[in-house]
């Protein structure tokens, strides 16, 4: 399976930018497929060949409206996603060879390595990989949902850095 990152109207900041951001934008595509590949992703029978998911870069001001009008949260977050294919908190996609995923909206200036939590690299690594989850229907409504899911991600951080890209398992 492709997947086709589409950087929006504003060109990637670090650490996607340059050659070395090139690198890793591949290893992003890899664990993203191997994802979407695995048991369970996509409704058996998918004849998908190809995902698309569009991700932006935005200042704070235009972060704060979107949280505002979709979210109905005031000021700015480090992450929006917005997913094409959710019903009901579930993801369900048509069954089309080139499949857009939805947008993955970030605010560089909002992302902040965390205490113990490594880089800005690696946050901006995790908030990309949370907002793709999202277009997935993940959620992180329960208790149990926020684990399964916070594991995936770092999970995916690590293997995104590591370039490891053995088979995955969809929980």
């Amino acid at each position: 399976m492709k997947v086709v990152l589409n950087w929006g109207a504003s060109l990637p900041p670090e650490p996607f930018a340059g050659e070395e951001g090139e690198a890793l934008q591949d290893r992003i595509r890899c664990v993203w497929a191997r994802l979407l590949l695995a048991e369970g992703t996509l409704p058996s029978g998918e004849e998908t060949r190809e995902a698309e998911v569009s991700v932006s870069f935005v200042d704070p001001n235009s972060m704060a409206e979107l949280n505002r009008t979709y979210r109905q949260v005031e000021g700015p977050t480090d992450v929006l996603s917005f997913p094409l294919w959710e019903e009901e908190g579930r993801f369900c996609p048509p069954p089309w060879e080139v499949l857009p995923l939805g947008d993955v909206v970030i605010c560089p200036d909002q992302v902040q390595p965390q205490e113990g939590g490594g880089s800005k690299e690696r946050q901006m690594l995790l908030v990309l990989h949370h907002g793709f989850l999202h277009l997935l229907g993940w959620d992180h409504d329960t208790p149990q949902k926020e684990q399964d899911m916070w594991e995936l991600q770092e999970r995916m951080v690590s293997d995104t850095l590591e370039g490891n890209f053995a088979s995955w398992a969809h929980s």
